[in-house]
C-alpha cells in the first residue's frame, strides 16, 4: 500500500478532497489540524492513500511531545472522536503496520487511536464512550414523536420552566463560553484551557467553519453553552458546558429537540 505522510493545513485542496469520502469528520479537516498545530505547535502527521483524487484511507496523527512523557501519536488531541477512514478493499493491518514502523523510527512511546474500534477488533480497547448521531432530516414533529417517554417529558419540562434557547457567534458568547469553561474545569480539578488556545480556536474555525453557541439560559441565568461545528450538512456538538446538573432542568434534551 504506497500511503503518503501529508500535512492538511498546507496540502492544496484538502478540505475538498475530504468531502470525496462519505465518512469524513469535521475533526478530519484542515482548520482542526490548524487549532491544534497554531496552539500546541503539534506536528500534523496524516497518513493517507489518495487515487485519481479520491481519499481511500485516512489515519489523521498529531506528533505530540512532552518533556516528562517524551513523544507519542494521537489521533487526534481534543477530539471527542476520530474514525479513520479506510476505502473498502483498503488493508488497516497495512496501514497500521506502517504507522507502527513510523513511530518506532520517531521514538514515540505510544499511539492513541479515538474510534474506529470495528477496525481494532482484535487489539484490547483501553477506553469505551458512546456516539450520538441524529438524523435532522426527518422534521422537528417526527424527532420528537420517536423518542423515549422519558426524553419528551424532560423536553417539555426543560419548556415549561421557559428555557430559552438562543444561537449565535458573537464575541459576548465565546466571553461566555471561555467563562463556563472556566467555572466547569474548576468543578472537576482541572485548570481551565488557556484563553490563547480558545482565541486560535474561534479565530480559524471562523473562517472555514460555521461555528454556532446555543447559550441556554432561565430568567437570564445562563445553564449550559454547548457549540455546534457545521461542515456541509454535518453537525457536531463538543464542548457542552454547564453551571449545574443537565438533569435539574431536562436543557440538553431540549436542545437536541429542538433540531
Amino acid at each position: 500500500m504506497n500511503l503518503k505522510i501529508i500535512n492538511p493545513i498546507t496540502y492544496p485542496g484538502w478540505d475538498d478532497l475530504l468531502l470525496s469520502n462519505p465518512d469524513y469528520s469535521f475533526f478530519h479537516s484542515s482548520s482542526w489540524a490548524r487549532v491544534l498545530h497554531e496552539s500546541y505547535n503539534f506536528k500534523p502527521l496524516y497518513f493517507t492513500l489518495i487515487k485519481e483524487n479520491k481519499l481511500l484511507v485516512l489515519m489523521p496523527i498529531m506528533e505530540v511531545k512532552n518533556f516528562i512523557a517524551g513523544k507519542k501519536g494521537v489521533s487526534l488531541p481534543f477530539a471527542d472522536y476520530v474514525d479513520p477512514i479506510v476505502a473498502e478493499g483498503s488493508h488497516i493491518n497495512d496501514v497500521f503496520d506502517y504507522l507502527i514502523e513510523y513511530g518506532k523510527k520517531s521514538s514515540w512511546k505510544s499511539i492513541e487511536i479515538k474510534g474506529g474500534e470495528w477496525l481494532f477488533q482484535e487489539s484490547p480497547l483501553s477506553s469505551y464512550y458512546y456516539g450520538h448521531t441524529l438524523d435532522l432530516s426527518q422534521g422537528e414533529d417526527q424527532i420528537f414523536s420517536n423518542l423515549r417517554d422519558s426524553t419528551r417529558r424532560n423536553i417539555k419540562k426543560a419548556i415549561k420552566a421557559d428555557i430559552k434557547v438562543e444561537v449565535c457567534n458573537t464575541l459576548a458568547s465565546i466571553n461566555e463560553f471561555y467563562r463556563l469553561n472556566c467555572l466547569t474545569r474548576k468543578m472537576h480539578g482541572l485548570p481551565p484551557q488557556p484563553a490563547f488556545f480558545l482565541e486560535t480556536y474561534m479565530t480559524i474555525l471562523f473562517q472555514g467553519i460555521l461555528v454556532l453557541f446555543c447559550l441556554l439560559h432561565i430568567k437570564r441565568k445562563l445553564l449550559q453553552v454547548p457549540f455546534i461545528f457545521i461542515l456541509e450538512k454535518r453537525q457536531y456538538i463538543n464542548m457542552a458546558l454547564r453551571i449545574y446538573n443537565i438533569r435539574d432542568s431536562g436543557q440538553t434534551t431540549l436542545l437536541c429537540g429542538r433540531p
